[in-house]
């Protein structure tokens, strides 16, 4: 019969497992096509996405609510516009807008949603139809996040 002490002896004695490695979902080395600045982009918007949004998501998802705290830094990330040229934006390509995408989704969806809405959806139907909001300044104030278009 195994006594308490004899337990707890035993478990010290168990190795622990190592810690796992980051995960890695570029299964086909994508990442490797990007060029520096491109590449440095995306681990800038890891990081941001690690030390900014994942510490506190969880609770917003719990209270269903945003947060918009976090703006003033994400306006710093200068991504608002990429993939297009010109009125201020970043441009940079398709696959740069994906690579963004895939690192803010790896860790929150709707963070990814949001700036998905605002850059994509709204900021491009501007950018691609509306000439007039590109020659007054609309795809700069959309660009530097001065105008939300994701309704949160």
């Amino acid at each position: 019969m195994a006594t308490a002490t004899s337990d707890i002896k035993q478990s010290k004695d168990v190795k622990q497992p190592k810690p796992l490695p980051a995960p890695n979902s570029d299964f086909y080395q994508l990442a490797e096509t990007l060029n520096a600045e491109e590449l440095a982009l995306v681990k800038q918007v890891r990081a941001f996405m690690e030390s900014k949004v994942a510490p506190i998501i969880n609770k917003y998802w719990t209270d269903d609510a945003f947060p918009f705290e976090l703006l003033p830094a994400f306006k710093e990330l200068n991504i608002g516009g990429l993939g297009y040229e010109g009125y201020g934006c970043r441009g940079g390509s398709p696959k740069l807008f994906g690579f963004v995408a895939m690192e803010m989704a790896r860790i929150d969806p709707s963070f990814t949603t949001f700036w998905g809405v605002h850059t994509g959806l709204a900021m491009g139907s501007i950018y691609l139809t509306d000439q007039k909001s590109k020659s007054r300044n609309g795809c700069r104030q959309w660009r530097a996040l001065k105008r939300l278009a994701a309704s949160v």
